[in-house]
């Protein structure tokens, strides 16, 4: 995958200069698509670049925003073994340092996040389409402000098990994306083609199988030997 490990390495080095880049990668189950992004994402020098992973889980279609609840977790520190209180002082205090304005969304991600606070509850009158509409909003603004500190890169893994919510957010982002240091990394198998606007800044990586060489060489290098 030397070609495709190029191409995204060239799509990272226009998003470190303030041009944001969107990336798909499709492929079938077990093609490389996931492999393909580790060895990418551990290209990357993470002294300088902000990497962050969401996942979409095979249950996970009906239940709303589950990898940017996934992403927030990660991005925010939070651990499945952290009590209550320190689920919300962690989640309060890692989101006010990366831009002390997120505080009037405090209410939306503590909600999506399941964590009670007792200061910052959601309002009573925030609810279906308006609620949905703040939502998005929110997660678009921690995530654009976030790379006010480091570029960064977000990868969305299993995007073929994505739910509706999720889909619309994403769409969203990859709108506003052009002129910030963020690259938008999305893994989905074909079955799942969502009808992406033409954007310039969008990259489409369709994945086959390793030709035979290729395969050869990749069993050579993971058993570090010359012949096989």
């Amino acid at each position: 995958r030397f070609q495709e490990v190029s191409k995204l390495q060239a799509c990272l080095e226009k998003t470190v200069t303030g041009s944001g880049q969107f990336v798909t990668i499709t492929g079938e189950a077990g093609v490389g698509k996931s492999r393909l992004a580790y060895e990418f994402r551990h290209s990357i020098d993470r002294n300088k670049t902000i990497i962050l992973q969401g996942r979409c889980q095979s249950f996970g279609g009906n239940i709303p925003y589950l990898p940017f609840i996934d992403l927030l977790k990660r991005g925010l520190l939070l651990k499945e073994d952290d009590t209550p209180s320190i689920l919300e002082r962690k989640a309060i205090s890692n989101i006010l340092s990366i831009d002390a304005s997120l505080e009037k969304y405090l209410p939306l991600f503590l909600h999506m996040l399941s964590i009670a606070s007792s200061k910052y509850r959601l309002s009573k009158d925030l609810r279906g389409q308006k609620l949905k509409k703040s939502m998005n909003q929110a997660l678009v603004e921690i995530i654009l402000s976030n790379t006010k500190r480091n570029p960064m890169v977000i990868v969305f893994e299993d995007w073929h098990w994505v739910d509706e919510a999720s889909d619309e957010i994403l769409k969203h982002l990859v709108s506003q994306i052009e002129t910030y240091p963020l690259m938008l990394l999305v893994l989905s198998r074909p079955e799942h083609m969502t009808n992406w606007p033409d954007w310039n800044y969008h990259t489409k990586f369709a994945l086959k199988s390793m030709r035979p060489q290729d395969t050869a060489h990749a069993l050579r290098s993971i058993w570090q030997v010359s012949k096989l």
